[in-house]
């Protein structure tokens, strides 16, 4: 949970002042005209409108906990912004289609990439108010069609199953270095060797690929959540991304993970069979 101080530092110019009475806190807020408010779902947080200020609203919290302001204002400039890109891409689009033929135009796709997000508590507002407050926002007329943000569709991108592939290649490859190769100098046999002369037991790990695999999977699920939470890359993140909490992310990379290194490595062991007999 942020402290007071770095609630009033995120707030910026939005934030008019703070006081306590009894065991309440009351923050005192001042949104750009149009903005959206809301109480928090279990009504702990209650925004309330000035009588003098309709852009000025009073929010009454029986803690410390004031997050939903934060997620109040991100929601609302995210609003501002879509439609400061949408104006741009209408505009672009205006131009697009006077260079291109009816049947280049029916041919056209509108292409989005997922962007690498933080991996983030979120609150309470429904996206749907912010698809509706963009609606309100946007003033159409004959001339004036709201589309959809677009790239090129010939442009090469790196989709998601692709970058899930990535993975699959990457974990297989550390799995099998870890249990089979020597590496530079013996490097990685020094190590084999030396986690089980130290760690007894749990040294062993190495000789069995599905082991070492499970173990890569929830290291590389760890670094991923804490560390790097901004490029998703493992196969949990990839697919789930926020809409599942990150121990159970981590649950599923490490399932995952041994699951088809395994399988991969099953697979090359029959190969490999085959060609002795042949």
């Amino acid at each position: 949970m942020l402290q007071i101080e770095e609630y009033i530092k995120e707030l910026g110019d939005y934030f008019e002042g703070i006081e306590r009475y009894n065991k309440a806190l009351i923050v005192k807020i001042l949104f750009p005209n149009k903005w959206a408010v809301y109480p928090s779902e279990d009504k702990r947080i209650k925004p309330a409108q000035s009588e003098t200020n309709p852009n000025e609203y009073f929010y009454y919290a029986d803690s410390d906990d004031v997050q939903l302001i934060i997620e109040t204002k991100n929601m609302n400039e995210s609003v501002v912004n879509k439609v400061q890109l949408l104006k741009t891409k209408i505009e672009e689009l205006k131009d697009f289609f006077k260079d291109k033929t009816i049947e280049e135009l029916e041919t056209l796709k509108f292409v989005t990439t997922k962007p690498k997000k933080k991996r983030k508590k979120t609150n309470k507002i429904d996206k749907n108010e912010e698809t509706n407050k963009v609606n309100d926002f946007v003033e159409t007329n004959d001339n004036d069609t709201p589309v959809i943000n677009n790239t090129d569709a010939n442009e090469l991108e790196i989709t998601e199953d692709k970058e899930i592939l990535i993975y699959i290649l990457f974990a297989y490859g550390l799995s099998n270095m870890l249990v089979y190769a020597s590496g530079p100098l013996d490097i990685i046999d020094i190590f084999r060797t030396a986690t089980k002369r130290y760690l007894g037991t749990i040294g062993n790990v190495f000789d069995c690929m599905m082991c070492t695999s499970a173990n890569v999977g929830w290291v590389t699920s760890l670094l991923n959540i804490f560390i790097f939470p901004t490029i998703p890359f493992t196969a949990g993140n990839l697919i789930f991304g926020n809409s599942l909490p990150w121990y159970i992310i981590i649950f599923v990379d490490l399932c995952f993970t041994s699951g088809i290194v395994w399988l991969l490595n099953s697979v090359q062991e029959a190969l490999e069979g085959n060609d002795k007999q042949w």
